[in-house]
């Protein structure tokens, strides 16, 4: 029988009370499942909500795996990781990504997290600090 660790048991209490404690960590997958469903309110394309869980849940996988599963453990060396993978591993056909792909995926994640800084506290800036612009190599800062 695994062992099931105080986060995992955390995890399986409800959002509501997640919610209610000013201070306790947001899950990253809860929070990624809180954004699609905003974007379903406001009647977004399903394509739109296609993509962003697409890509998303690609992140939350990649940071899983990092042993990252908190919004507030995020921080900008994870991110620029995740983009160098994207940009240089293979994808699921066996081939490169593309610059124009990778940077779909950039847009994604940085909407996601323009939207955590800008809503109810969940996030500041120091969780998300750059977006890697694949095609220019440069890093582009987020506007406040």
């Amino acid at each position: 029988m695994p062992f099931d660790s105080p986060a995992k048991k955390q995890g399986q209490s409800s959002r509501n009370s997640k919610r209610s404690s000013a201070h306790a960590k947001r899950e990253l997958r809860v929070t990624v499942e809180d954004y699609i469903l905003d974007h379903r309110s406001q009647n977004h394309s399903p394509k739109t909500i296609e993509w962003h869980t697409l890509a998303l849940g690609n992140f939350a996988d990649f940071l899983q795996k990092q042993g990252i599963t908190f919004v507030e453990d995020i921080e900008r060396v994870h991110v620029l990781c995740w983009l160098n993978h994207l940009s240089s591993e293979p994808g699921s056909k066996g081939k490169k990504l593309s610059e124009r792909l990778v940077n779909c995926y950039a847009r994604s994640m940085r909407a996601f997290f323009l939207q955590l800084v800008g809503s109810a506290g969940l996030c500041t800036g120091r969780h998300f600090q750059s977006c890697e612009n694949a095609q220019s190599g440069q890093v582009a800062y987020p506007h406040h």
